[in-house]
């Protein structure tokens, strides 16, 4: 019979038999290697007699825990070192960072696990309880329990900065970069406290080899492993409950909470949808599908361990044995294939700029061009300002000398106000209401800035399609969003679907033939204004905030 202890570093035996007594504990335990079981007298010493090789150690353990075992080791240690190299080559964000620790555990779990039995069964063809080889149980035992340890630990981190980053974004972005490292650091630290007691656990005893006639050494549990008090609080309290139960509970937990955000906030964003779905948006999905995936994958393989913890063992030997082998097979698995998830992700990509989702080919810019060529840009801007005004009256306090709070542009109560006339001049002088005219200064103001917005769209467009003009775009556009910012542009998601609407309008309803294409390359040239000038907005909004929680504005959202 092989020990559950022994043959596997992750699943152990059902924890409370083995407080019960000395007996239970021999049943978990290779019959052939029980000290005083067998007594032989070597000169003046008598030693236990060395384990045996099991006469009914099957194919099966053979082909899992050697062969398939060594075939996924060497995948998964060549795919993860490969996305240790490339996951920081073109992006150092904080989920990259997170996904390279990752591997690196992964790493280590598969070199360890290959090291503990994977390596000694192919070398042996079975698990040897003494000789030198057994001096690799002694070494990697604990090194797989503090990997596998880690591993978990760097999985429920990486479903907290996934929940934060959709449930509360702006403390996420304080967040730089280099925290990940920090965070790293102490859940490492964590680890080899949790896991310290486990590098004593194991220990080696002489034996008696009947077949060649000589004292061998042999792998037993120590004296602590086998001392029923550390046995009740480490074994049964706090190891299952740090390295099992809470992060797995956690993972489960906020993997439920971040689905549950995230659907709420699709459905709050409904109105404020394009016509078609944008690059952002089906972007941030793939990379939450992504991450979920990964949880979920870790959650399935990752819950036989923790099942074998909770409920007692079948007294059928054999099924036992393949309990434990497909426990450590389903973690071998899990490691080594992380890596395929982000090369089918394509991490690299997916973590630059969402900007680089924008960037317009000649063609689009080219035909950009020519629909907005057949428009006035002046006209167009004071007729979008009008129209965002009327459906957002406040937009009209900005214009205005007076803070809100005073009555110099009063809220309306019919079409006879103020506000309501405003709205309605929204065209040209002659169709403006005279009931406008004592507020013709207003007016001139908000006039003045609708040709500012056309002659600022009309100089985007012209630029677009030089590639070398892209990022002095995109910051024109978000110093922008900063001013909206910091001068309170009490703009909402109906008014951005408001403008888009417009811009839609206005540049295809001249053609002949209304092309979905055309409809496209507006939609995007709209959704790309909006995107950088929310972009501004956030920028300025962590930067704010960052002077009042005493942090420095930090590069990823001074500069994004």
């Amino acid at each position: 019979m092989r020990s559950a202890a022994l043959s596997c570093p992750f699943a152990l035996t059902r924890l409370f038999s083995l407080l019960a007594h000395d007996q239970q504990l021999r049943a978990y335990m290779p019959a052939q290697v029980l000290l005083n079981e067998s007594v032989e007298r070597v000169g003046e010493l008598d030693v236990p007699l060395c384990g045996q090789l099991p006469n009914d150690w099957s194919t099966w353990g053979f082909v899992v825990n050697g062969i398939v075992t060594t075939i996924f080791v060497c995948l998964g240690i060549v795919g993860n070192l490969y996305h240790v190299r490339t996951l920081g080559k073109h992006s150092n964000s904080r989920l990259t960072r997170y996904l390279r620790v990752l591997c690196i555990w992964d790493v280590t779990l598969l070199t360890c696990t290959f090291g503990f039995y994977g390596f000694v069964v192919i070398s042996t063809g079975y698990k040897p309880w003494y000789g030198d080889i057994t001096y690799l149980y002694m070494v990697f035992y604990p090194l797989c329990q503090v990997s596998w340890t880690g591993s978990m630990f760097v999985v429920t981190a990486i479903s907290a900065e996934r929940y934060l980053a959709i449930a509360r974004p702006f403390r996420k972005l304080l967040s730089e970069a280099r925290s990940v490292t920090k965070i790293c650091l102490l859940l490492l630290v964590a680890v080899m406290l949790i896991n310290l007691p486990t590098f004593f656990e194991l220990t080696q005893v002489s034996c008696y080899d009947e077949e060649t006639n000589r004292e061998e050494r042999m792998i037993w549990l120590s004296s602590l492993r086998l001392n029923k008090t550390y046995m009740l609080i480490y074994r049964i309290i706090i190891y299952p409950l740090t390295v099992n139960f809470i992060p797995f509970i956690t993972i489960v937990f906020l993997t439920i909470k971040t689905i549950s955000v995230r659907r709420s906030a699709i459905s709050r964003s409904q109105n404020t949808q394009s016509l078609s779905p944008s690059l952002p948006a089906k972007q941030d999905s793939g990379t939450t599908a992504v991450l979920t995936a990964l949880i979920v994958k870790f959650l399935l393989c990752y819950s036989m361990p923790t099942i074998l913890y909770v409920f007692e063992y079948s007294e059928n030997e054999e099924l036992n044995s393949r309990l434990i082998d497909i426990s450590n097979f389903l973690i071998v698995f899990h490691s080594a294939t992380n890596w395929l998830i982000f090369w089918r992700w394509n991490v690299n990509k997916s973590s630059r700029s969402l900007t680089q989702s924008f960037i317009f080919t000649k063609e689009e810019a080219a035909r950009l061009t020519y629909l907005w060529a057949n428009t006035r840009p002046t006209e167009v801007g004071r007729d979008l300002l009008y129209t965002l005004i009327r459906a957002n009256r406040s937009l009209a306090l900005i214009f205005a000398n007076n803070p809100p709070n005073q009555t110099a542009v009063k809220q309306p109560r019919d079409n006879a106000t103020t506000n309501g006339h405003l709205c309605d001049c929204r065209l040209s002088e002659s169709s403006r209401s005279p009931a406008c005219e004592h507020n013709i200064q207003l007016l001139a103001k908000v006039d003045s800035h609708g040709v500012i917005v056309g002659i600022f769209c009309d100089r985007i467009i012209q630029r677009l399609s030089s590639k070398l003009e892209q990022q002095a775009i995109i910051d024109e556009i978000r110093a922008l969003g900063r001013i909206h910012y910091s001068n309170r542009v009490p703009m909402r998601n109906t008014d951005w679907m408001l403008a888009k609407q417009y811009l839609i309008a206005k540049l295809v309803k001249d053609e002949c033939d209304i092309d979905a294409e055309d409809i496209r390359i507006v939609n995007k040239f709209a959704s790309f204004l909006i995107h950088e000038v929310k972009c501004g907005r956030t920028c300025a909004i962590a930067a704010e905030a960052s002077v009042a929680y005493g942090f420095y504005p930090s590069s990823a959202y001074t500069h994004a």
